[in-house]
């Protein structure tokens, strides 16, 4: 499957759900997407079901496509420029809100990305919620809900455990760092995970190589 991506689409919308098929996401006649890290989020919005898909280009550029209610996969769409982002950079999907979803990248200038799609329309422009240089081009960076509210997760150039955070009301908050420098590798993989009293939990491997 290298340079190309699939996807294994479940039919929710007729009255017998299940997986209905393999699907090829890249269009012909373009730059096939690399085998790097790319995301398929699905949002079931009352009767619509979008399914978008966002993952940066063998050529740098950062592409979408998206689908409703099973419907011909449409794009990829640029968003943007060639050489906006390492081919195999990592991306990570969030749930702003009940009808609009985020999409996160860290560009080759360092900056954390974002680009959103509500009620499965267009992804927008990308918009750095970083300043440069915060990031190595391409890191891994994970989502979550702690408290309830989006949050994007990322290891900063100096090796620090960095959040992100959305407010509903004003916006993207300036990053937060978790730990100290020298923390983990920076861009290292990171996942997440709520407990049943609902604390919110990071891990990450450190630079000591244990699990943290």
């Amino acid at each position: 499957l290298k340079g190309y991506y699939y996807l294994v689409q479940e039919n929710w919308v007729n009255t017998n759900p299940g997986f209905c098929g393999l699907f090829h996401l890249n269009a012909s006649g373009i730059t096939a997407w690399q085998e790097g890290l790319q995301v398929v989020q699905a949002t079931r919005n009352g009767v619509k079901v979008t399914i978008g898909a966002v993952a940066a280009g063998a050529d740098g550029a950062v592409y979408a496509r998206s689908s409703q209610n099973g419907t011909t996969w449409a794009g990829p769409t640029a968003l943007s420029a060639a050489s906006f982002a390492p081919s195999t950079a990592g991306v990570a999907i969030g749930q702003q809100s009940s009808t609009t979803t985020d999409a996160f990248l860290v560009g080759n200038d360092g900056k954390v990305y974002v680009t959103k799609q509500t009620n499965g329309g267009a992804w927008s422009a990308l918009s750095p919620i970083t300043a440069a240089s915060f990031a190595t081009p391409g890191a891994v960076v994970t989502t979550g809900t702690p408290g309830g509210q989006l949050a994007v997760f990322v290891v900063d150039t100096s090796g620090k455990l960095q959040m992100i955070a959305y407010n509903p009301i004003l916006g993207w908050q300036a990053p937060q760092a978790l730990t100290a420098a020298s923390f983990a590798p920076s861009g290292a993989a990171l996942t997440v995970g709520t407990r049943a009293n609902g604390e919110f939990d990071v891990f990450a491997v450190g630079n000591d190589g244990a699990l943290k």
